[in-house]
C-alpha cells in the first residue's frame, strides 16, 4: 500500500485562504485610506493654527504696519485688517520662518488670515481675533466669514465634500478662492 504525500497545500486550502485575504483586504484597505486622509487633515489644520500663532506674534510683537499710513499694529483703530498668506511668496509677511505647506502633495498655501480689533468699552480693554482664510487649491479652512461681519472676506462657494472641526477651524474639501473684503485694511511686514 502507498503511503500519501501529506507535505503540500490542497488547490481547496489555497482557494480558501486566498478568498479570506481578500475579504480581510476589502475591509482593511478603506480604513487604512481613511486614516491617512484623517491624519492629513489634521496636519493641515496644525499647519492653519501654525499661521494664526505666527499672525498674533507678528501682532502683539508690532511687526507688522497697517494702512496707508503704515501704524504699527498696536496703534492702529477698532476695525478689520488683514495679512496675506503665501507659501510661495517671499513678498508677503513671512508668517512661518519654515514649513507652511500643505500636506497633500506639499502644495503652497495661500490666503488671508483676519484681524479684527474691537474697543471694548466697559473693561477699556482691546478684544483681537484671527480668523485664518487658508487653501492650497482643493482644501481649505474657513469658508464662510464669521456670522454677522460684513466686512472681513468673501469666499467663492463649492460642493462640500466632507468637514472637519477641530477647536474654532473649519476645514472642508472644496475648491474656493479668497478675495479681501474692500472693507479690510492690508497689513504688511513692518
Amino acid at each position: 500500500m502507498k503511503k500519501i504525500n501529506s507535505k503540500g497545500f490542497t488547490l481547496i486550502e489555497l482557494l480558501a485562504v486566498i478568498t479570506i485575504m481578500g475579504i480581510l483586504m476589502i475591509v482593511a484597505i478603506p480604513a487604512v485610506t481613511r486614516t491617512i486622509e484623517n491624519s492629513r487633515k489634521d496636519t493641515f489644520l496644525d499647519t492653519v493654527k501654525q499661521y494664526a500663532n505666527g499672525t498674533k506674534t507678528m501682532w502683539a510683537s508690532d511687526n507688522l504696519a497697517c494702512g496707508s499710513e503704515n501704524f504699527p499694529s498696536s496703534a492702529v483703530a477698532a476695525g478689520t485688517y488683514y495679512i496675506e498668506i503665501d507659501s510661495s511668496s517671499t513678498s508677503v509677511p513671512q508668517v512661518l520662518e519654515s514649513g507652511g505647506k500643505s500636506s497633500w502633495g506639499g502644495r503652497d498655501i495661500k490666503g488671508v488670515m483676519v484681524i479684527k480689533v474691537e474697543d471694548v468699552a466697559a473693561t477699556g480693554t482691546r478684544k483681537v481675533t484671527y480668523t485664518p482664510f487658508l487653501s492650497d487649491g482643493i482644501h481649505g479652512v474657513n469658508l464662510t466669514a464669521p456670522s454677522g461681519s460684513g466686512d472681513s472676506v468673501r469666499v467663492s462657494s463649492g460642493k462640500q465634500a466632507s468637514d472637519l472641526v477641530r477647536g474654532d477651524l473649519k476645514m472642508s474639501n472644496i475648491k474656493y478662492n479668497i478675495t479681501p473684503y474692500a472693507g479690510a485694511t492690508k497689513c504688511v511686514e513692518a
